[in-house]
């Protein structure tokens, strides 16, 4: 039998970690026309919202395959030629590519998660006996799953000899466009944003001292209690994840009041 392969294209989800909808924006259009290497695994995340493990920018790890675009060639491809397109490509890893945004030292604490879809495309390979089994084969790649938490071999040459699925992905992804939608909020969801909105308001509308305030005045207390009130009054309305952002905004409020009054 002989090998086969095709360009098939996908639908993946891209998170963002910025201040502001312009920030993500700038950093994801730092990433679309790029070919990533999916072999790197710091492309890819399941940490949840708002944690310390979240990344700058990653993908889901699952995405849907639309299948190979209407003009995509099938070509009859040697082993040899096989094994080159197999070979991920080291200038698509993460901080190869991206080292302004995969940063060791990044911390996400405070800001939004913003998210959007994009269309990738990569080289699909499978056996086939003649051109007639290669050309009904090609219809498998429509709508299926691909999920590399738990089918990475699809992504090395072996997998050609899958019993299941008998398919193997090239490595190299090049990321075509956005697919869909804009970037949009992620996280915190609207609803929380909303509750927290009061609280939001009233820890800014506290004034901060002058550089030369009045020494042991009651001051900061009363700012504490000022704040531990609506603390109090809004934090249980809100996502657990954002009122913990609202409270480390109030923290270092209160601590620069001690500063002064100490």
């Amino acid at each position: 039998m002989g090998i086969y392969s095709i360009e098939n294209t996908y639908c993946a989800t891209v998170y963002v970690q910025a201040n502001t909808l312009r920030d993500a924006n700038a950093k994801l259009e730092a990433l679309l026309g790029k070919t990533i290497n999916a072999c790197d695994k710091a492309w890819f995340s399941e940490a949840q919202f708002g944690t310390p493990e979240m990344p700058e920018l990653s993908f889901a790890t699952a995405f849907t395959s639309y299948g190979p675009k209407d003009d995509a060639v099938l070509n009859s491809v040697t082993n040899t030629e096989f094994g080159k397109k197999m070979e991920a490509e080291s200038r698509g890893g993460k901080s190869r590519l991206l080292p302004n945004i995969d940063r060791s030292n990044f911390s996400g604490k405070g800001m939004c998660v913003y998210w959007c879809d994009v269309e990738l495309a990569s080289t699909v390979f499978f056996r086939a006996k003649d051109d007639i089994e290669a050309t009904e084969k090609r219809v498998d790649l429509e709508d299926w799953d691909v999920d590399l938490e738990y089918t990475r071999t699809w992504l090395y040459p072996e997998a050609l000899d899958d019993r299941d699925f008998p398919y193997a992905l090239s490595p190299n992804f090049a990321i075509r466009a956005r697919k869909g939608c804009e970037l949009g909020l992620r996280w915190p969801e609207k609803e929380h944003v909303e509750a927290a909105s009061p609280l939001a308001k009233a820890v800014s509308s506290v004034a901060v001292p002058t550089d030369d305030p009045p020494r042991h005045t009651s001051s900061a207390d009363g700012a504490v209690q000022y704040l531990a009130e609506r603390l109090r009054k809004y934090s249980t309305h809100c996502g657990g994840h954002f009122a913990s952002m609202i409270v480390e905004h109030a923290r270092m409020l209160v601590l620069r009041w001690w500063k002064h009054s100490v």
